[in-house]
């Protein structure tokens, strides 16, 4: 049996430091992305972090998806809710 080959390709755009996530609209509009699901725990859900990605993208007239049921070292089986959200809401991109 011949081995199951996987790739995996990212946009080669990292920004790290003050003013960054301000910056992330901008970067999704580059790539003629406007629909992300983002993807975050309870704990950022609850301490403030996620909203402020969702108002930020909202605020730019994007439609981002919020899916904060992640957990540590996530299995196949748990990461099918994910996948159906991003497809239940036609995501172009994964934050």
């Amino acid at each position: 049996v011949p081995p199951t080959i996987s790739q995996f390709s990212q946009p080669g755009d990292l920004r790290v430091g003050g003013g960054a996530l301000a910056q992330l609209p901008d970067v999704l509009k580059r790539l003629g992305l406007c629909r992300p699901l983002v993807v975050t725990d309870r704990f950022l859900l609850d301490t403030g972090p996620a909203r402020r990605v969702m108002t930020i993208l909202e605020a730019q007239g994007m439609t981002p998806r919020l899916f904060h049921e992640t957990v540590p070292d996530p299995t196949t089986d748990s990461l099918k809710a994910a996948v159906a959200a991003a497809g239940e809401h036609g995501c172009d991109a994964v934050i």
